[in-house]
């Protein structure tokens, strides 16, 4: 394990980045090093953990942490002893990656509270500094802030009650860093308790925990073994209980705020949480070697007719190569949530639907053979879309595809993770019956020997072109991809295109021809410079020109790096 990976993760006490210049502690609560983190000092970067496994306390049930890197400052504000470190640790866990949103949601709640706190403290001592001055000191304090709010909140055992579901459940909830808390569940009612759950005669089948990616924010008591759908939320994740028996006495509890139904003979806990609750008996599919359960899973339900397109990111690692991390399904050209709410970032492949289209079939490119693992779509309309980087032999082998689905409307569980999606689950059976191979469009020539890295591609007809929208992603240089728009109504999309970066339209009706503008990137390989309606003129110094008519079929490779543009009219480049 390298160090850059793991600084990477942030303090696992307060949960903030770690930044050049600050003191860290490395390693596992026994074996560590300290040393101020320096990104440009390569020398000290490799850092392997000496495999040695921490012991616990048998009665806390606690797990083994491997690395894991801390800011000595959080350290110090806790005073952590062996044991105590074990239980802040498991209480201070993350289930799940938080979105940015929620990450800065958490950032400014901290950072008021600590801000007020310290103007009231030194109020009392006859300094009247502005709130907006303690607002500047409080930002340097945020991390031992947050680690010693932890540290005061951690109970010193291991909490552990027995309920029974035939009484009144009554519920301790615990506000922190700005949001409520399941701490604990009881038949007795205690000062500042609720009531979570009367008895109405029902038998109780399953109960639903309310979940973010770090503690219990409900718990729902049903008597169907399948709930009614709820309201999906970026971030909430359902997990579900069910119970065998609800006359037995059930044991619930945890550490700090992690609080969960314990497995017995009487209740069994899911080990997935979804965005949704998981329905029994859904259909489990491998795109990755099926080593163990997800932990989360998101999931949409396709072809409503309010859904626009699908967004689908694929994104890179050094180690792991490319693969998919989400699949997000729009519900109008300003949907933009899924671009707020991604945990990873990399590239965005769209693809539009028109009214009343659907996706048909769901298939797989198996990993293996040379070739990289992606998800293909087929629709009603014809339309046939690769998510997925370019693989030349899985032209050559239809065989590297297989049938995954036939959704109808159906809802598709797919793993949330930042390894990204080796699972998918669906409320479908397996596809039964005969099907024409998955084909895909290939490229009429091989990759150009110039590009950089591995590439997308795509190949679409021109002919009823009308108009076409850019899509500017961030600082990057030109254009990573373009919306055509067609006189029938019918869309696709080329290279990158994400719908909170589109530029305005450009018209092609009244146009003979239209232009792609090409420069080259530094290490070779070209972008997008412009879209132009008119010939630039020989100073403009662009690297390539391409003049596209309305016939003929564009061709496109492209990547995070550059991109390749081949226009074929009469059989012709």
């Amino acid at each position: 394990m390298s160090l850059q990976s793991v600084i990477l993760r942030g303090c696992q006490l307060c949960h903030f980045d770690i930044a050049p210049g600050d003191e860290i502690q490395v390693g596992t609560t026994r074996v560590y090093r300290r040393l101020r983190w320096n990104p440009e000092d390569t020398h000290d970067q490799p850092f392997r953990r000496k495999r040695t496994r921490e012991s616990a306390d048998s009665e806390t049930n606690l797990p083994t942490f491997g690395c894991e890197c801390y800011h000595v400052g959080c350290l110090d504000v806790t005073g952590l002893t062996d044991r105590v470190s074990l239980m802040l640790l498991y209480a201070m866990r993350y289930g799940h990656r938080p979105s940015p949103l929620q990450k800065e949601f958490r950032r400014r709640h901290l950072l008021t509270r600590l801000s007020t706190r310290l103007l009231e403290h030194f109020a009392l001592q006859g300094s009247h500094l502005p709130l907006e001055l303690w607002h500047k000191v409080a930002e340097h304090l945020l991390p031992q802030y947050a680690a010693a709010n932890a540290h005061s909140l951690l109970w010193k055992r291991h909490q552990t009650d027995a309920i029974r579901l035939t009484e009144d459940v009554w519920c301790k909830y615990i506000e922190f860093e700005g949001i409520r808390y399941v701490a604990r569940l009881s038949n007795t009612p205690f000062d500042g308790w609720e009531l979570a759950h009367r008895p109405s005669g029902e038998t109780i089948q399953c109960v639903l925990t309310k979940e973010d990616h770090f503690g219990v924010l409900g718990v729902v008591f049903s008597a169907m073994p399948n709930p009614p759908p709820v309201e999906e939320a970026p971030g909430i994740w359902w997990r579900k209980a069910r119970i065998k028996d609800a006359h037995a006495r059930l044991s619930v509890g945890g550490i700090g705020l992690k609080f969960r139904f314990r497995n017995s003979d009487h209740a069994t806990r899911d080990d997935i949480a979804c965005n949704v609750p998981l329905p029994d008996g859904v259909r489990f599919e491998y795109l990755t070697k099926p080593l163990d359960v997800p932990c989360y899973m998101s999931s949409l339900v396709c072809n409503q007719p309010s859904i626009t397109g699908y967004s689908i990111l694929q994104t890179h690692s050094a180690r792991r190569g490319h693969f998919l991390s989400t699949i997000y399904a729009h519900r109008g050209m300003q949907d933009w949530r899924c671009y707020q709410s991604a945990i990873t970032t990399g590239s965005w492949l769209h693809m539009p639907v028109d009214p009343g289209e659907v996706i048909t079939e769901i298939w797989e490119r198996h990993r293996g053979l040379g070739t990289k693992s992606a998800l293909g779509f087929k629709t009603n309309l014809g339309r046939v879309f690769v998510a997925g980087i370019h693989c030349a032999r899985s032209y050559l082998n239809p065989t590297c595809w297989s049938l995954l689905a036939r959704p109808g409307q159906s809802r598709v569980f797919f793993q949330d993770s930042a390894h990204g999606i080796g699972k998918l689950a669906f409320e479908d059976p397996p596809p039964m019956g005969p099907s024409l191979p998955f084909s895909p469009s290939s490229p009429s020539v091989k990759l150009p020997v110039c590009s950089l890295g591995d590439h997308f591609f795509s190949n679409h007809c021109l002919t009823g072109l009308v108009r076409v929208t850019p899509c500017k992603v961030g600082d990057r240089p030109g254009f990573t991809g373009m919306l055509l728009h067609y006189s029938n109504g019918h869309r696709e999309s080329v290279g990158q295109v994400r719908l909170d970066c589109l530029c305005p339209p450009i018209s092609l009706q009244d146009c003979p021809s239209w232009y792609l503008a090409l420069k080259v990137v530094d290490g070779g390989g070209f972008y997008l410079a412009a879209v132009m309606t008119t010939a630039p003129n020989h100073d403009s110094g662009f690297d390539k020109v391409v003049q596209l008519f309305h016939e003929g079929s564009l061709e496109w490779f492209w990547s995070s790096m550059d991109c390749h543009v081949l226009y074929r009219y009469n059989r012709t480049e």
